[in-house]
């Protein structure tokens, strides 16, 4: 029996960069392994990680920092990979609301830096690609949420994979919600902001694969 990959790559400099491949969508198809990840600050990876993420086969780094943010601490990986900057502005947009009432208002105010982040995923030869914010937790979490939910991922398992980075679930859990009953489901709400059924289509292809079927 082979074992369980691992899900979290060992940097040494860098938080929670982890891989999303292995999750089955509801069409029975799976997530791609080193296809996607998703991580937080990369600005002082050590040359073995950069190593590592080279082995890894990483090809594209999507940068979701503001413009203050990269010139303090300038993503190590930036000359060389392709980097791609999509900066998502301040997620505190709602300063007196919950993290909920913030991630729903991104949803909102941020629709074209989500359609730019899930078309990048689509260029050709961009993949593997790591989507990064400062913890790789609430503007990498809701394009992430997008990107599998896109592709067919359970809300649950959306949720569960927020959770691998130690987070309450929550948010993310009333963010698909939202979602759901403002926007009619995540592939609605996407084609509202200018990401198409035919590029959802390629996104699917790109990230998923058919899950194989055990042998008798």
């Amino acid at each position: 029996m082979s074992k369980p990959r691992r899900r979290h790559l060992r940097l040494e400099l860098a938080k929670n960069v982890r891989d999303v491949g292995g999750y089955h969508t509801l069409d029975g198809r799976v997530t791609r392994w080193r296809t996607l990840l998703r991580g937080g600050n990369l600005a002082g990876l050590t040359e073995a990680d950069g190593v590592r993420l080279a082995e890894y086969g990483l090809r594209t780094v999507i940068d979701l920092w503001r413009d203050d943010e990269v010139a303090a601490a300038p993503c190590a990986l930036a000359g060389t990979v392709r980097y791609v900057r999509v900066p998502f502005g301040d997620i505190s947009l709602a300063p007196a609301g919950s993290v909920a009432e913030v991630y729903r208002l991104a949803l909102e105010l941020r629709q074209e830096c989500l359609r730019i982040v899930l078309a990048e995923l689509t260029a050709p030869g961009a993949l593997p690609a790591l989507v990064q914010c400062t913890a790789g937790k609430d503007r990498t979490g809701i394009a992430i949420a997008l990107a599998l939910g896109c592709v067919g991922v359970p809300d649950d398992t959306v949720v569960a994979d927020f959770r691998r980075g130690g987070y309450a679930p929550e948010p993310m859990r009333e963010l698909l919600v939202c979602l759901a009953e403002r926007y009619g489901g995540i592939s609605a709400y996407l084609k509202r902001v200018g990401f198409a059924r035919d590029r959802q289509a390629t996104l699917r292809l790109a990230l998923t694969q058919p899950a194989r079927i055990p042998s008798t």
